[in-house]
């Protein structure tokens, strides 16, 4: 299942919303869940894009508020709701409801990355298990990235929190001097910063009657610009049901990937063999070892999944035949996924190093 929640840093509330959030987020029963915010629905924010407004518009009167496949929730007088939610204690008990129905679709989401248009390629496919009602049926994609941190008006969190008793939140934020206190370096989870599919979803795709056994595909592009944090990015895809009802866009399922890796494959190139990184996970020495077979120019770098260069480890220099020891540090590197590139006479061998 999907939960959609919308929340924005002008929002004193939605640092609860977060608390819960974290509280489903440790249900072991709800650890298919996927997590997605919008920053809309109490003004907007640095990290609002056009269609979290459209979304609000349809779903929301506020924020914090969440929904679970876009499904109307029922209030305490048995009365539909929108598919919003604003009461968080409630948004844990529909979840497991929700996450207790059966799919009708199996979703496969495979990204790849082209480095040199920097441009992600995720292809969908969508495989029906059995009939579903005949309607509108679409395929939406997101981008999403997790622990957005940013400075100033539009990251820094309001809150409400400072002197709540019991809240996770007491004790943090800085008088702004007006009354309001405001978390600075406020982690921001899981922020939908593209859609990259049509705003509700790319008809044509998924016809209105699906056969059951049968897979329907379709690739989306999303070119990253480098302002995103690569180790942090997923890629999100579903499929729902479209109509001019907001009440009647029910997800039927939806499946999550990571981009963190996307591009990174291991190349042992012509000239070189046994090549290890230890320790691999690291966060300080580390050693490269890798051997030629005969003499040769080498030289070796680090670089991110985009092919940006972090480091020169080695510049380029003539090798012997045989065993190589090169060393480095990578106390100074940021946590996430890098390739070592080995250049040797012009050839490419690749390892994966993983920085904690």
């Amino acid at each position: 299942p999907l939960f959609e929640e919308f929340t924005t840093a002008a929002c004193g509330y939605c640092p609860d919303g977060k608390t819960y959030v974290k509280i489903m987020k440790a249900n072991a029963n709800l650890s298919n869940m996927i997590y997605v915010t919008h920053h809309a629905g109490f003004g907007t924010d640095k990290m609002t894009i056009g269609q979290h407004t459209t979304y609000a518009s349809a779903f929301t009167i506020g924020a914090p508020s969440g929904m679970i496949d876009r499904v109307p929730f029922i209030n305490h007088g048995g009365n539909s709701y929108l598919p919003t939610a604003p009461s968080r204690a409630v948004w844990e008990q529909q979840s497991l409801a929700r996450t207790a129905q059966p799919v009708p679709v199996t979703l496969k989401l495979t990204p790849t990355f082209d480095k040199t248009t920097t441009t992600v390629h995720l292809k969908v496919d969508a495989t029906y298990l059995d009939n579903v009602p005949s309607g509108d049926i679409r395929v939406t994609a997101f981008i999403v990235e997790d622990n957005v941190v940013g400075t100033g008006v539009g990251y820094d969190q309001h809150t409400y929190y400072f002197n709540a008793t019991g809240s996770e939140w007491q004790g943090q934020g800085t008088n702004d001097g007006s009354g309001n206190y405001f978390i600075k370096g406020y982690v921001h989870p899981d922020v939908n910063r593209a859609v990259i599919s049509s705003v509700w979803g790319d008809d044509q795709v998924i016809p209105n009657s699906p056969q059951p056994g049968k897979t329907y595909s379709k690739t989306f592009d999303w070119d990253y610009d480098g302002t995103a944090n690569v180790q942090n990015l997923k890629a999100v895809a579903f499929v729902s049901y479209y109509n001019s009802d907001p009440n009647d866009r029910i997800i039927m399922n939806a499946e999550e990937t990571s981009l963190a890796t996307v591009g990174v494959a291991e190349i042992e190139a012509p000239g070189v063999s046994a090549s290890t990184l230890s320790p691999n996970p690291t966060n300080g020495l580390t050693r490269l070892a890798f051997t030629l077979d005969r003499n040769a120019s080498v030289s070796v770098e680090l670089s991110d999944i985009t092919g940006r260069t972090i480091q020169i480890i080695k510049p380029m220099a003539m090798y012997g035949a045989g065993q190589q020891i090169v060393d480095f540090n990578a106390a100074s590197i940021a946590s996430g996924i890098y390739v070592v590139k080995i250049n040797v006479n012009g050839s490419i061998s690749t390892k994966k190093l993983v920085v904690e």
